[in-house]
């Protein structure tokens, strides 16, 4: 794993820790923020992929598919 990709990975790991109160709280989340959140970490997850950096493809993934739970459980 190069440094890149172990930065990202935290980074992500952090941001994904953050999202799990609001899932588990059910807070209110319109899906003009969820929907594309998700979207976009997908996109980051296949940039990442295509740069070989995969525990940052991982941790994207992951990020992105709880920003698809909020959209589907906790919609405003």
């Amino acid at each position: 794993m190069i440094w890149q990709d172990a930065v990202l990975l935290v980074g992500q790991v952090v941001l994904g820790l953050t999202l799990l109160p609001t899932l588990r709280a059910g807070a209110s989340v319109p899906l003009l923020t969820s929907v594309p959140a998700a979207a976009v970490l997908f996109g980051f997850a296949v940039t990442f992929l295509s740069l070989g950096l995969y525990g940052a493809t991982i941790t994207s993934s992951f990020n992105a598919g709880t920003w698809l739970l909020i959209a589907r459980w906790c919609r405003a």
